[in-house]
């Protein structure tokens, strides 16, 4: 079961600003992107870890609503004059990911127009993998595929963070995936899923995709699975 997601790279301006990232997260109209681009063939899906390893369908991270948005934009000083650039890279080999591109441009540029600003950028996929860890993409589209089926094979390679400068990773998986992001409670947590089984260790794993679609480094699209 593969996974779409934009990272955003927490540790820039203006992506280091909790509401900044919330109010880009409610900007996305997955529905609408996953009827234009797939023809409603991938599951529009508002969390990372793949419900088929969830007990419940709990879809944590914000929901679609561009009012909102641009109140939270309005708040953090955009709109009315001073619109947030929003630099967005896509994998140029992959032609999902630029009908992703331009179908969110120009839903943003019908509703957000004053507020938010997307500039694309294709890059060949492999040169965006080999500069991930870089820093050098404020958001990108990606895909992930769990090389398990468990919610901790979503989780891990996404989140997890060894070193910390605040709430920014320095080292660890969430720097290889673009976000920079890092919580020592998620890292406390992933300790502690350690030691339990069933669904203690659900419940916690559960927990860490909460916590992280509280701060918003990564905005989930759509799940596919391979269909002939």
């Amino acid at each position: 079961t593969e996974i779409s997601f934009i990272s955003l790279r927490t540790n820039s301006y203006s992506l280091n600003n909790p509401n900044v990232r919330l109010a880009i997260a409610k900007s996305i109209d997955r529905v609408l992107i996953s009827d234009k681009v797939s023809y409603g063939l991938r599951q529009p899906s508002r969390t990372i870890v793949p419900p088929i390893y969830k007990k419940h369908n709990q879809e944590l991270w914000p929901k679609y609503d561009p009012i909102e948005a641009k109140v939270l934009l309005k708040k953090e000083g955009f709109c009315n004059g001073n619109i947030l650039d929003l630099p967005l890279t896509y994998r140029s080999n992959v032609p999902a990911d630029k009908l992703i591109a331009l179908s969110w441009q120009e839903e943003i540029k019908n509703i957000l127009n004053e507020c938010i600003n997307i500039q694309l950028n294709g890059v060949e996929s492999t040169t965006i993998y080999k500069n991930l860890n870089l820093g050098i993409y404020a958001a990108v589209i990606l895909d992930w595929t769990g090389a398990y089926s468990d919610p901790e094979a979503y989780l891990t390679p996404l989140l997890s963070c060894t070193e910390f400068d605040g709430e920014s990773c320095k080292k660890g998986e969430s720097v290889y995936s673009g976000s920079f992001w890092g919580s020592k409670n998620v890292e406390d947590l992933f300790i502690e899923s350690e030691n339990l089984k069933g669904n203690e260790r659900l419940e916690k794993l559960i927990e860490i995709e909460r916590i992280a679609s509280e701060s918003i480094p990564y905005i989930p699209i759509w799940i596919s699975s391979q269909k002939a």
